[in-house]
C-alpha cells in the first residue's frame, strides 16, 4: 500500500466523526424546538476562551420545590434532562428526569449534568433548620461565537439583558441559534450600535 492511500484510511475515521458531529448539530437546528433561556449575571469575555462569550443560563440554577424531581436522589456528574415549558418572554425550567424515564408536561428537555446539589443547612433566627434547595446544573449549550470584528455585548457600556436561542432535539441535544441583546437579535442589536 503506498503513503497515500496508508495515510488517507488513518485520517478516515476523525473525518467521518467530524462529519457526524457537523451533520447532527445541522439536524438539531433543522428538527429542534426553538427555545428562548434566560442568562444569568455575566463575567465579560474569558480572554482565555477566544471569541466566545460564557453565556450561564439561568435554568442551570434551579430551586428544587419549583419543579418535579425524580425519584432518589441527584448525583453530582449524573445526567438529567430538564423539562421546558414556554413563556415569555424565556421559557422555565417544570420538571426533571433522568434519561429513559416518562417525560410528561413540558414542550421541550434540554439535557444537562449535574453539576452540584446545594444542600447546605442552617439554623435560621427561630430555631428552625433551613435548606437550601438549590440544584446546580450544566449544559452544554452555554456559549455563543461572537464574530471577528464584532461588537461584544459584554464589554463597554452598562449591563445588557441576554438570552439565547437555541434549538432543543428530541434526545435533549441542544445547538445555538442567536443571541438576543436588550431583545434584539445579535446581528440587529450590532447594527444599531454601529450607528
Amino acid at each position: 500500500m503506498n503513503r497515500a492511500a496508508t495515510l488517507a484510511l488513518a485520517l478516515a475515521p476523525g473525518a467521518l466523526a467530524l462529519v457526524g458531529l457537523v451533520a447532527r448539530e445541522e439536524r438539531t437546528l433543522a428538527r429542534g424546538v426553538e427555545v428562548v433561556l434566560e442568562v444569568r449575571p455575566y463575567d465579560p469575555q474569558d480572554l482565555l476562551a477566544g471569541r466566545y462569550l460564557a453565556t450561564p443560563l439561568a435554568i442551570e440554577r434551579i430551586d428544587s420545590s419549583s419543579v418535579a424531581l425524580p425519584e432518589g436522589e441527584l448525583l453530582r456528574g449524573e445526567p438529567v434532562l430538564v423539562g421546558l415549558a414556554r413563556a415569555e418572554p424565556c421559557w422555565f425550567p417544570i420538571a426533571i428526569v433522568r434519561p429513559g424515564e416518562p417525560r410528561e408536561g413540558a414542550e421541550a428537555w434540554i439535557a444537562a449534568v449535574v453539576d452540584e446539589e446545594r444542600t447546605g443547612a442552617w439554623t435560621d433566627e427561630e430555631g428552625s433548620r433551613v435548606v437550601d434547595p438549590t440544584i446546580e446544573l450544566r449544559c452544554e449549550v452555554d456559549r455563543f461565537y461572537v464574530p471577528e470584528n464584532a461588537i461584544d455585548p459584554t464589554i463597554g457600556g452598562a449591563a445588557r439583558e441576554l438570552r439565547l436561542v437555541a434549538r432543543v432535539a428530541r434526545d435533549g441535544r441542544a445547538a445555538v441559534v442567536d443571541l438576543l441583546v436588550d431583545g434584539l437579535p445579535y446581528s440587529a442589536w450590532q447594527a444599531a450600535e454601529r450607528r
